[in-house]
């Protein structure tokens, strides 16, 4: 019974589908570190507007590496070439290697007036997308063809740390990221929006929203970039 209040719960708030795996551990959670019963706890996150962090962070799927799907950045480019002044939200950006992997192809393209907005849902993955700093295992998935755009662009240090990755300043400042959902973060418009392995933890509802909101913030032959896991009719909405 507690497994599909939580379930409920989080849908109506978040807009997220889960798994009774993972209500099962949002309520190990709630037990370990609430003082309240169960119950009382509950009760609270139905009346709140919000849930908390805690639990934003423990419903969303953050994986993600340097130019990953690196067929779409092939595409990118041939696109794009000889364009300018262009927009990109990335949605689900999760620590924000796909956000830096545009610029990094942008910069490479010579375009020079780009933005990259970056957003997500768990505000801890959003303070790690703004440093800008990865341990280095965490470039090993790197597509071949694209290490030398990491090395070009960023540079190896040590520190607190260990040996880490970091992107540089030039990146970094093309590149904005924002703790948001996508189902009410106003949406500007824009001239590409990535939206990547995303859709799929969502209801079939709540798809169709976020879809709808998507389309409406194109700008005229903008596009949308969807990850192979958005298994949906982009014609729906």
């Amino acid at each position: 019974m507690s497994n599909q209040a939580i379930k409920k719960i989080v849908l109506s708030k978040l807009g997220n589908a889960i798994s009774d795996e993972k209500a099962e551990r949002i309520i190990t959670k709630i037990q370990i570190h609430e003082a309240s019963e169960l119950s009382i706890v509950l009760k609270t996150w139905e009346n709140q507007f919000d849930l908390p962090d805690w639990v934003k962070s423990e419903v969303t799927i953050n994986e993600t590496f340097f130019f990953r799907h690196p067929e779409q950045y092939s595409d990118l480019k041939k696109k794009w070439v000889g364009k300018d002044d262009i927009s990109v939200l990335c949605v689900g950006v999760s620590s924000g290697e796909e956000a830096y992997s545009i610029a990094m192809i942008f910069e490479e393209m010579a375009i020079k007036n780009y933005k990259i907005n970056g957003i997500d849902l768990d505000p801890n993955v959003v303070a790690k997308a703004r440093q800008g700093r990865y341990p280095l295992h965490q470039l090993e998935r790197t597509p071949e063809q694209f290490k030398s755009l990491l090395t070009k662009y960023g540079e190896t240090k040590t520190g607190i740390d260990g040996a880490c990755y970091w992107v540089n300043k030039k990146i970094m400042d093309k590149v904005e990221f924002n703790q948001a959902n996508i189902l009410t973060f106003f949406l500007r418009r824009y001239d590409l929006v990535f939206v990547r392995n995303i859709l799929i933890y969502f209801c079939e509802e709540d798809k169709a929203r976020i879809l709808k909101r998507l389309k409406l913030s194109l700008k005229p032959d903008g596009s949308l970039v969807f990850g192979s896991g958005e298994l949906l009719d982009v014609n729906a909405a």
